[in-house]
């Protein structure tokens, strides 16, 4: 299980993208982390203990579970103005994120 959330807040010129290592598969976390590095070089790639989110049933059940996450705290994260017109709103994050879940998605399922 992938999942991506958060992912479009990114105020540094970087792309910046965190894997979070609480409640998912490190395995799956390390091989998500090669791919950004094989075939997405431009995105830095951080780590975050976020808590919390989708992922965790899935872990908590057994199924391997990894979880991407935008760098940079939202000040506006459940609020009506968290929209897409507004500073630091990056869809190249939004896009770099879609082709790490793609590219990790096929790499796996070749391996």
């Amino acid at each position: 299980m992938i999942q991506a959330d958060m992912v479009a807040m990114n105020p540094t010129s970087d792309l910046r993208i965190s894997l979070v290592t609480r409640a998912t598969t490190p395995e799956l976390t390390a091989a998500i982390d090669a791919v950004i590095r094989k075939y997405l070089p431009q995105v830095v790639v951080g780590r975050s203990t976020a808590c919390c989110s989708d992922q965790q049933p899935f872990f908590n059940n057994g199924f391997p579970a990894a979880f991407l996450l935008e760098s940079a705290s939202d000040p506006d994260y459940h609020k009506v103005t968290d929209v897409i017109n507004r500073p630091n709103y990056s869809v190249e994050l939004i896009r770099a994120t879609a082709q790490i879940a793609i590219a990790s998605v096929a790499t796996l399922a070749t391996e």
